[in-house]
């Protein structure tokens, strides 16, 4: 290859940064970090209170305390390495996707040996990732080598699945398989004939495996033609989509409405008919339905609705499984709850947490909406949103936790389940934590900027501040847990009230953004 092949991979990989630089993100990717380095840093700071004796696992014997700091700081190393490695797949993944990003056809076709520079600059890219892998946990655990070559091709799977979404399936199925491979009567003889093949021969089989990777990464990388242009397209519709969803909107804009979104419709339109067929409905009930089906209480009620109809159904197949695959309903199904438990906390919640996304959408109707005769306005119609935003966070809130509980009971029949008091306690602990977030309901919408997807993601990150303070000043005798319910729901009260009372000196809410 020539200089001059070589001379745009600088920019090519400095692309992502430089972007996100010019657009004022790069304060989003420092709270990434923050946030990866922050469970390390506590338990450092663990280690120091320990030390000085102050700290809640400071035993009495002073030779025991030291054994336990050095413990806690060797682990503290240990969890810093592993956090550096997925900031480095992070940056491996955000690399790919800008990559493909520049892979056009236009460009691929027009400027001269475009898909060889990407080709190079992603082949540079990986190679860098897996060294700095190396680094970071084969040095630590004195296992370079073999760090390398099971990085090498986990890097490229990575690369395939920023590529076709799809691939992401193998992360489900990979639980089912490691069970499966530990419970495998061949495991050990083909172990034992792996750790031969590798103590004979380390650096065939890690160039075997890299040379795999590189033509995996090589394929990624289009060159024109018609297949190119409708890949091409099909993948910044789904980027398009994916923005969207990530700030919370809907993504209605960028192609078709999916069947999942007809169906979740359905119920909002209905009221929409009734409302439309009284002449004497109230104005208001007309404003909320002009807002979109996204921040209307139907969506609510419909998610709910069907996550219960889901809950119902999925307890008839396990018991069914138990009956005809008994292995498979032991050893996976409690995973499976365990992981829906924790999931759906959070997944209620979504359109309670995304009314600013989705708010954003209606622009353009809310400037009409507001000269509806009958409907408040000024500090009226402010107030009146925000009520109504709080209702509708209440019964989400609400139907997220007996759901939660529900899904919970399914645990009953299913046996060697330990961590029940545990997904108990946290969805008490997610019940208290995301009272706070009422208060985002009471925002001044009249000066609210763009939504972006940092925004998107701090209520939930609030909520895991919440319930981590709560959680550890319980666990310090701080404070009861009644305590901390009736505290949290007394400063939720507060901000709500001083919410109410600066509305009255404020613009209308709506037309939302139109003073940001």
């Amino acid at each position: 290859m020539t200089t001059s092949l070589f001379s745009s991979i600088g920019p090519m990989l400095a692309a992502p940064w430089r972007q996100r630089r010019n657009a004022g993100s790069l304060w989003g990717l420092g709270l990434i970090v923050f946030m990866a380095m922050l469970g390390p840093a506590a338990v450092f700071a663990l280690s120091v209170l320990t030390q000085l004796g102050v700290g809640p696992l400071a035993p009495s014997d002073p030779s025991q305390a030291s054994q336990l700091v050095a413990h806690m700081r060797h682990g503290a190393v240990s969890v810093t390495m592993w956090a550096l490695c997925v900031l480095v797949l992070g940056a491996w993944a955000l690399t790919v996707s800008n990559l493909l990003d520049q892979n056009k056809p236009v460009l691929a076709h027009l400027v001269p040996a475009h898909p060889a520079r990407l080709r190079v600059a992603l082949i540079a890219a990986w190679a860098g990732s897996v060294g700095l892998v190396a680094l970071f946990v084969g040095v630590r655990f004195d296992q370079p080598l073999l760090t390398m070559t099971i990085t090498a091709p986990v890097l490229a799977v990575l690369a395939l699945s920023v590529r076709w979404p799809m691939v992401w399936i193998l992360g489900a199925i990979a639980p089912i398989g490691v069970e499966a491979m530990l419970k495998w009567p061949g495991r050990e003889p083909l172990m034992a004939s792996l750790r031969a093949q590798w103590a004979v021969q380390p650096g065939a089989i890690a160039a075997t495996l890299a040379a795999v990777s590189v033509v995996i990464l090589v394929g990624l990388i289009q060159s024109g033609g018609r297949r190119h242009v409708a890949s091409d397209e099909v993948r910044r519709n789904r980027i398009k989509r994916f923005q969207m969803r990530a700030t919370g909107a809907q993504p209605v804009v960028a192609g078709k409405r999916g069947a999942l979104d007809r169906f979740m419709s359905r119920t909002y339109f209905a009221w929409w008919r009734r409302v439309l067929a009284r002449p004497q409905s109230p104005a208001f009930s007309r404003v909320m339905l002009g807002l979109g089906p996204g921040v209307h209480w139907t969506n609510i009620v419909t998610v709910v609705a069907c996550t219960g109809v889901v809950i119902v159904a999925a307890q008839g197949v396990f018991k069914l499984g138990a009956v005809l695959v008994p292995a498979l309903f032991h050893d996976f199904v409690p995973l499976m709850i365990m992981g829906a438990t924790v999931g759906i906390l959070p997944g209620l919640m979504g359109n309670s947490l995304q009314v600013h996304a989705r708010l954003q959408q209606t622009r353009r109707e809310q400037a009409l909406l507001v000269l509806l005769p009958g409907a408040p306005r000024g500090a009226a119609l402010s107030r009146r949103l925000a009520w109504q935003f709080t209702g509708q966070f209440a019964m989400a809130l609400v139907g997220a936790v007996l759901l939660a509980r529900s899904l919970m009971a399914l645990h009953s029949g299913v046996p060697n389940v330990p961590v029940l008091p545990m997904l108990n306690r946290l969805v008490w602990l997610f019940a208290v934590g995301g009272l706070p977030l009422a208060v985002m309901q009471w925002r001044a919408w009249a000066r609210a900027g763009a939504p972006t997807a940092l925004g998107a993601l701090l209520p939930m990150l609030g909520i895991g501040l919440v319930m981590g303070a709560i959680a550890f000043g319980s666990g310090l005798d701080w404070w009861t847990d009644g305590q901390a319910a009736s505290g949290v729901a007394a400063a939720t009260v507060a901000l709500c009230a001083l919410r109410w009372w600066r509305m009255g000196r404020e613009p209308q809410a709506l037309p939302i953004g139109r003073l940001a």
